[in-house]
């Protein structure tokens, strides 16, 4: 289980809080080779930035076996969008999606 204690002032997680929680979360789990892709100043519900963008050609080139993100609104905001990924296309390449939520994984 993760600390809640991480979270920053009205239940939000600034973006070092988030690294330090996935890292954790990663390595509790025998998750190696982690890397970061984060998108400070651009919207969840455009699928065009620029980290996004780099993390779908790593997995398309086999680079990422899984994704976690601390919710669901990490990964995009737009939810069909959002369902698309998580339901069809990771699936497609192999890659699960992990998000952690209140101290408790939701692995898909």
């Amino acid at each position: 289980m993760l600390p809640c204690g991480e979270m920053g002032s009205e239940g939000t997680f600034p973006i070092t809080n988030q690294k330090a929680i996935l890292q954790k979360y990663a390595d509790d789990n025998g998750l190696t080779n982690t890397a970061f892709y984060a998108e400070d100043g651009f919207s969840g519900t455009n699928f065009n930035r620029p980290d996004f963008i780099r993390m779908i050609e790593d997995i398309k080139t086999g680079k990422i076996g899984t994704i976690i993100t601390i919710d669901l609104l990490r990964f995009g905001q737009a939810f069909l969008m959002t369902g698309q990924y998580i339901e069809m296309i990771l699936p497609g390449y192999g890659v699960r999606y992990i998000a952690i939520n209140r101290c408790v994984a939701f692995v898909v």
